[in-house]
């Protein structure tokens, strides 16, 4: 085997020198970019703390949105969807300070809890056309009831923050034609429609009364109608002693 030549190990030394140059900076760059995208992978794969937005659409398999979470004219509103696009279930928060959760057919609305702002909670009935509904409410004052109603007629059933409780008739105006209440004293008060006497009425009472007539009056509060325009105050009879 022959010996190299000193011309042959120069060349070869250079030629090294070349290769160990181009072999630093190429390992270098892989090194940074290694690192870069181990950076970068950190951030994109950790989840974030906050995304912003001004409106979230959930959509099914065939596209269509089934629920939305939005900010609406009168304050947020998480909404889920029928397969018509149609609210059928509605959560809001109104900008005025009140809450509500409705429930809907189709357009119409069928169920609502509610916490108005300034008034108290309640839970409204309704059927199909609103011509009809039924509610429960509890009021900032104190005052709690329960109304049903067909168109303005209706039946209230109301305990007073002051104590009275209450039962009366409402005509097609809404106005009370007909009760009777219960005063924190125990007086049984009728409810009149006469615009120049008070509604509630002091119940006249007498000093005596068959038993038997004494025993149902007690139970059950009789009420005398002389016609149906004019209601008279219910009478109360107790048996002496």
């Amino acid at each position: 085997m022959e010996t190299p030549s000193l011309e042959e190990l120069a060349e070869r030394l250079v030629a090294l020198e070349r290769e160990n140059f181009w072999l630093k900076r190429v390992g270098g760059a892989s090194i940074v970019g290694f690192l870069a995208l181990i950076a970068l992978g950190t951030s994109a794969f950790r989840s974030p703390r906050e995304i912003t937005a001004e409106r979230f659409v959930l959509n099914d398999t065939s596209g269509r949105p089934r629920a939305r979470l939005e900010l609406r004219p009168d304050g947020p509103a998480l909404a889920l969807l029928s397969p018509d696009r149609r609210d059928q279930v509605l959560l809001q928060s109104l900008d005025s300070g009140t809450s509500s959760l409705e429930y809907y057919r189709g357009t119409e609305l069928g169920t609502s809890l509610s916490d108005h702002a300034g008034v108290g909670p309640a839970l409204t009935l309704f059927e199909h056309n609103r011509h009809s509904k039924a509610q429960i409410f509890v009021r900032r004052d104190g005052e709690s009831g329960l109304t049903l109603n067909r168109y303005q007629r209706g039946v209230g059933l109301n305990l007073e923050a002051g104590g009275t409780s209450k039962l009366s008739f409402l005509d097609q105006q809404g106005s009370e034609r007909a009760g009777f209440a219960l005063g924190v004293d125990g007086q049984t008060l009728g409810i009149g429609p006469d615009a120049d006497e008070p509604p509630v009425k002091p119940v006249g009472m007498m000093e005596k009364a068959p038993p038997e007539k004494a025993e149902q009056e007690a139970l059950f509060g009789p009420q005398t109608l002389s016609a149906p325009s004019a209601v008279k105050p219910v009478r109360r009879e107790i048996e002496a002693g």
